[in-house]
């Protein structure tokens, strides 16, 4: 099951690159304006969510789910500190 992480803002160009560096630029997303990291399962979101936070990102909401390959897979607000 996928996890989401929406940043509160979207990060500078120098800090987008080094998000990509750390999951790939294929799973950041844009959506409403606003900066989506989408992580395969909750170890991924565990180990990068620490990093997240050292290169400055806060993090507005976070969601299991929802995966766009899955129509029928339901979308599930998460507390980032229940991961």
């Amino acid at each position: 099951m996928a996890y989401r992480i929406v940043l509160e803002r979207q990060p500078a160009p120098a800090v987008r690159l080094q998000i990509a560096d750390l999951v790939g630029e294929e799973h950041i997303v844009d959506v409403g304006g606003r900066c989506t990291v989408v992580v395969p399962d909750q170890a991924a979101v565990a180990g990068v969510i620490p990093q997240l936070h050292d290169l400055g990102c806060r993090i507005a909401e976070m969601a299991s789910g929802g995966d766009p390959d899955e129509p029928d897979d339901p979308v599930h607000p998460v507390h980032p500190d229940r991961v």
